[in-house]
């Protein structure tokens, strides 16, 4: 059995693609608890996750509001209203153990972003 140098580059290639691809760590983002969500938020700008930690972070303030029961609605500069419920939940630490669906609602809720 011969084989080609076009084979062996093209098996060299797609063996470093496939170790490049497995040595790439997963982010597993965690939101079972308000405070989780938040240290997710908190993901410092150097961090290699935080493009994939704010994707996720807006990813589950959308699905938030698309299920929340109320009609509630989040302005544009989410990010400014974001802050306000990681300070409001963190000057409430009774809600960092909550959902955090139901307390961002809560929170949205209570400052006039969603209908009664």
């Amino acid at each position: 059995m011969m084989v080609h140098a076009k084979e062996l580059i093209l098996a060299a290639a797609m063996l470093g693609a496939t170790s490049a691809a497995m040595a790439a760590p997963e982010q597993d983002f965690q939101a079972r608890t308000t405070g989780q969500l938040l240290e997710v938020c908190r993901t410092k700008p150097d961090d290699p996750a935080h493009a994939n930690a704010m994707r996720f972070c807006h990813g589950f303030v959308l699905g938030v509001l698309a299920r929340a029961p109320r009609g509630c609605t989040l302005p544009r500069e989410w990010r400014r209203v974001f802050a306000g419920y990681a300070a409001w939940a963190h000057a409430n630490p009774i809600h960092l153990d909550d959902n955090p669906g139901n307390s961002l609602v809560e929170f949205l809720d209570l400052h006039g972003h969603c209908r009664t």
